[in-house]
Parts: structure tokens; sequence; C-alpha cells
């Protein structure tokens, strides 16, 4: 019999790789956060951006469900702090800059409730940009705001500072280093000449109309905006030899705004009647996205889980979402009997076979912990995970077999499915569903 993934809001598209097309699905969570995603790391902890109710800007830290407005203990203007969040690495560590009690900025990293100040040399203004998961951070420092400007690029390893020039100019502005240590940044008084700075090297992003870049990878990929002749922005990605335009098809815009280690690329374009939409872009193959029931929808940030953040407006207001891959997997009720009958009165225990396949090893990558199943796929019905590695269907993969309480299950009469949820030791959530025939229903 055949299998289908099942989830309660999803949508899907065909990746295609090696001459294989793959479905790929995502259920969709409302975020209860007052405003817009800056930063995702991999668990999922998100900062961003708000206005309060008297248009003042703050910013927010997500975690779990629940989110918080930091407030740093040296900021000079009260409960209304003017702390700016703009970078997290996947240790939780946060860099921004907030106001001294001088009057002036300085930056700082935020560490388990730990605020560290930064301040390059004896300058008035230091902002902290972003932060690699070594805790490298880079950022700019200003002496002054009198002319002529003074300003500084550079590089803080938690001691020392150092300072980034290229050819005696000392105004670069750094505003992402990767894992690998290289920094993308430009220069102050040319804000159109980006470069990457790989070690001693520096070199010039020379792509034409060059708007501005938007995110660096750990593989040294770039994506960033160009203006069209008429003004309006599209995006290219550039991989260290080969500049490329991606342009959603048929669209007026395109506006490339997150980049995973993948190269995934999310973002959002304008159609010909003029609508937003989302995108998903990955192996030459664009999807759009769309929050269900919304007339605008942005895809924001991806992680290297796939976790997509965004925002859309329904009904006139606007909300932020989170999209989450659902592995396309497949079960087998019963999985050496094709009926898949379910005695709703017996007390005995259903086998389960999720299985696995060339790209999905359910022996190795399933939380036991997280499966659920039963008529809704809620039901915490396990008993317990096979350890013997069974081959059910007899295609070399070997596929993991777990046993459920079917008096756990709540299977009832008219029931056509069975749902299995969980998910993966790297947080990627399972939905899928078999057939079912319930019994004695008379």
């Amino acid at each position: 019999m055949k299998k289908y993934l099942a989830a309660t809001i999803v949508f899907g598209f065909l990746f295609i790789g090696f001459g294989i097309a793959h479905a790929v699905n995502y259920s969709f969570t409302y975020l209860d956060i007052p405003g817009k995603a800056i930063d995702m790391n991999e668990s999922g902890t998100i900062i961003g951006a708000y206005k309060d109710a008297d248009d003042y800007s703050s910013y927010f830290i997500f975690s779990g469900s629940s989110w918080v407005t930091p407030h740093h203990p040296d900021d000079v203007r009260g409960h209304r702090t003017h702390l700016s969040l703009w970078s997290i690495n996947n240790a939780g560590t946060i860099v921004g800059r907030f106001f001294a009690g001088d009057g002036f900025e300085r930056g700082f990293s935020l560490k388990d409730g730990i605020y560290t100040t930064m301040q390059y040399d004896d300058f008035q203004f230091t902002y902290a940009f972003d932060i690699n998961d070594s805790g490298i951070v880079i950022g700019e420092s200003e002496r002054s705001m009198d002319m002529p400007i003074d300003i500084t690029g550079f590089i803080y390893d938690g001691n020392t500072y150092t300072k980034l020039s290229y050819e005696g100019r000392e105004s670069f502005i750094p505003r992402f280093i990767n894992n690998n240590g290289a920094i993308v940044g430009r220069f102050f008084f040319g804000h159109s000449t980006w470069y990457m700075v790989t070690g001693s090297t520096w070199e010039i992003i020379s792509y034409p109309n060059l708007h501005d870049i938007v995110a660096l990878n750990n593989r040294n990929h770039i994506i960033g905006k160009y203006r069209q002749l008429d003004g309006s922005l599209s995006s290219f990605t550039y991989d260290g030899i080969t500049y490329r335009t991606i342009n959603y098809p048929g669209a007026s815009t395109t506006e490339a705004l997150g980049l995973n280690d993948k190269d995934m690329i999310v973002g959002s374009y304008i159609d010909s009647s003029g609508n937003r939409h989302g995108f998903s872009y990955i192996n030459g193959v664009w999807s759009s996205i769309d929050y269900p029931g919304a007339t605008d929808t942005y895809a924001r940030l991806v992680n290297n889980n796939g976790l997509i953040v965004g925002s859309f407006t329904k009904d006139g207001q606007e909300g932020q979402f989170l999209a989450t891959p659902l592995s396309a997997v497949a079960i087998d009720i019963r999985p050496w009997n094709s009926s898949n009958l379910i005695n709703r009165k017996g007390w005995g225990l259903l086998p389960v076979a999720i299985l696995s396949n060339n790209e999905f090893d359910a022996v190795d990558v399933m939380d036991l912990d997280t499966i659920t199943f039963g008529r809704t796929g809620d039901e915490h019905s396990m008993a317990f995970c096979s350890p013997i590695e069974w081959n059910v269907n007899r295609d070399s993969y070997k596929d993991l077999v777990c046993f459920f309480w079917i008096q756990r299950t709540g299977f009832q009469c008219g029931d056509t499915q069975g749902i299995l949820k969980g998910t993966t030791q790297s947080g990627i959530h399972v939905e899928a569903k078999d057939s079912v025939r319930v019994i004695p229903c008379k």
C-alpha cells in the first residue's frame, strides 16, 4: 500500500537533486512575538525588533514559547532602554550596543544573563555587529561625531582588538563574520563598495549596481541585492567564483533575505498582480511560500535545520511565523500484514515501522522519546522500539519498528488512518500516516 506524508497546515514543493524530485513539506506555527526577527541560531532562539505603544524601538529575545525585552544594567535611558540586538551565535551569545553612563554608545555581548561591555581603544562609539560560533566579534567604532569622522572596523577575540584596514583606508565597516573567519563589509565613504576578507586577502564584490549584501554563510558564499534599471531590487549569489542572478520566475522584484550553509535562500517576491509572497530557492528549484490566509508573506531567516522564520499580513494585521520542515518519511502499520486491522477493544501491542530511505535513516536519527502514534498522532501510546534493525519492505534500508499500546491509541469506529509524529535528534519534525481498518464496529 502507498504511504503519504501528512500535516495539519503544510505546503509542498519539489527539490531537484541528482535527477530525483523529493517532496518536502512544512508546518506553520504562529509566533507570539511583538515584531520582526533579525537573527536566529540552530536551536531556534530568535532575536528581533519591535515598536512599542509609543512607537519606540525595542528589541526582544524569543526562546521556546516566550519572549523578553532585555535591559542593560548600565543603560542610562531607564525603562526605555537604548539597547540593540544584532546577532546571536549557536552558543546563545548575543551582541549589540547600548548607551553607557557617559552618554556614548558601547558594544556588548550577552550570555546567560551576563553582559560584557566592548569599547575599542578610546573611541566614544563602539558597535558589535556579528559574532561567530568561536566567539569572534566584528564591529565598528567612531572616535566622535565631530568632523573629520574617524571610523575603524575591528575584530575582537575576547581579549584583543584588531583594526581592519585596507590600503591605508581604515573606514572599513565589517557586517558579517562566519565560522571560517571570513568577513564581509563595506567602506563608510563608499556604501556600494563591499569587500570580502579571508585571512589577509581582500576581494572586492563587484556586482553591477550593488545595493546591499544580505548574508554570508559558512561556505564563504553570499547573497546580495542590486538595483535594476527601473530602480526595483533583485538579488544575486556569489560563491567566490561566479555571480548568479536570482529572480523568481515572472516576478517584478525579488528580495533575498536569508541563507543557510546548504545554500538554501529565502526571501520575498512580488508577482505580476502586485501580491507579495515568500520563497525558498535551492538547487535551482523555486518554491512560493504563503502563510495560510495571508495577503503578504516574507520568508526572512533560515537555519541549517531548515527552520524558516517569516512575517505575514492577514486581515490587515501583521504576524510572525515559524515554518518547520517535516521530513519526507513513510510508515507501515502492521508491516507484516496488509489488512492493517486494529481491534479497538484489544489490549495488545500494535507494531508500526518507520521506513528508512536513501536520505533518511530512521534507526539512527529518530529521537525515540518524541514518538507518538494514534488516531490524531498526539497519543502517547508507545511501549518500546525494537533494538533489532528490520528491513520490512526489503529495499535494503534498515527500518525502525516500534510497538504501541492499542488501548492508548484512541482509535474509534470510522477512523481510516493512523498518524505517527516525532522529532529527529537534530530537531526536524516527522509526521506520516498509513491506512487502518478499525473493528469491531457494529
